[in-house]
């Protein structure tokens, strides 16, 4: 076994079955975990040799135990792939290859766009390449500060979408639903004040909209209460049976309307928050009313909190620095 010395890496390079792999390993190799290697490398073999189609059998090995939206944003994800990388061997895909499909991509999308991508070619990789320990260089996150909506504006929504089919939809937006979880209520899920979120509406993988027996998280599970009001709409207007994307589309016409800063309906979740944070609601307990499984989303991206600004601005000034 001829072992060959690069750097802090330790190469070997092995004919199998008429086709030349290398393995790269962190320390000296001994022949038992040259051997591991090459039967890892076999396995591959039997699968076929390329990322394309190691990259397809990650997401079969996945179709039961991941949601349909997370399996469509696998194959999104691999559309955006240069053919150059999905037509290599995946034994010879090294780090430097990573590095400048990633450069490429990310000169065109956002950061967050760019750690995904590179989250899942990563996953294949620890998949199938014992040998390789990606250390890519990552684009850095831009902060934004995303725009959330005023009672102000959520007023003026409300009178806009009154006795529409997109009034009940909406003022459940404003109660921190998500839009996949709206789409899916039925009568049976409303009892008295209570709504019983415990499904979702979502796309499958060839595209078409199914409901779906559970939803986003565990914590996403619950029960809100509605108010004596809010009742009595959904008797009159009924539960909204469109598709999700529609009642996006109606929101951005009232926002464009009214000189409104755009937001999507996502964000309502985002007002949702904030009003409670500024009401004095625990973390708890919005928590549990949103549907969180941790507190990380809402506090780092959720809570918007003008009364927080304000206190902000006031120490600044209190502290006379100049």
């Amino acid at each position: 076994m001829k072992i060959e010395k690069i750097g802090n890496k330790y190469r070997v390079r092995k004919q199998i079955n008429g086709i030349k792999y290398t393995f790269t390993f962190d320390s000296k190799p001994t022949q038992k975990m040259l051997q591991q290697a090459m039967d890892k490398r076999n396995i591959i073999k039997k699968q076929g040799n390329t990322f394309r189609a190691c990259s397809n059998a990650y997401i079969d090995a996945k179709q039961n135990v991941l949601s349909p939206t997370t399996i469509n944003g696998y194959n999104g994800i691999i559309r955006q792939l240069s053919e150059q990388l999905m037509n290599k061997d995946i034994g010879e895909i090294t780090q430097l290859d990573v590095q400048k499909e990633i450069n490429n991509y990310a000169k065109n999308h956002s950061p967050k766009s760019t750690k995904n991508l590179h989250s899942f070619i990563s996953s294949v990789l620890s998949l199938y390449r014992n040998d390789i320990h990606l250390r890519t260089h990552l684009p850095m996150n831009i902060k934004k500060t995303p725009y959330i909506p005023t009672r102000e504006d959520i007023k003026t929504i409300m009178e806009e979408c009154y006795n529409t089919k997109y009034e009940i939809p909406l003022k459940l937006a404003c109660l921190g639903l998500r839009r996949s979880e709206i789409c899916a209520l039925t009568k049976s899920d409303i009892k008295e004040n209570k709504v019983y979120i415990n499904k979702t509406k979502v796309k499958n993988t060839d595209g078409k909209y199914i409901i779906k027996k559970t939803t986003k998280t565990s914590a996403s599970t619950r029960i809100i209460y509605i108010s004596d009001e809010l009742k009595e709409r959904i008797k009159v207007q009924g539960l909204y049976n469109g598709s999700p994307e529609m009642i996006n589309q109606y929101l951005s016409k009232i926002i464009k309307k009214h000189n409104i800063p755009h937001f999507s309906l996502h964000k309502l979740r985002h007002y949702f928050v904030s009003k409670l944070n500024e009401a004095g609601v625990d973390d708890a307990t919005i928590m549990s009313l949103g549907g969180y499984e941790t507190d990380h989303i809402m506090k780092t991206v959720y809570r918007h909190s003008l009364a927080k600004e304000q206190k902000k601005k006031e120490i600044i000034q209190k502290a006379d620095l100049f």
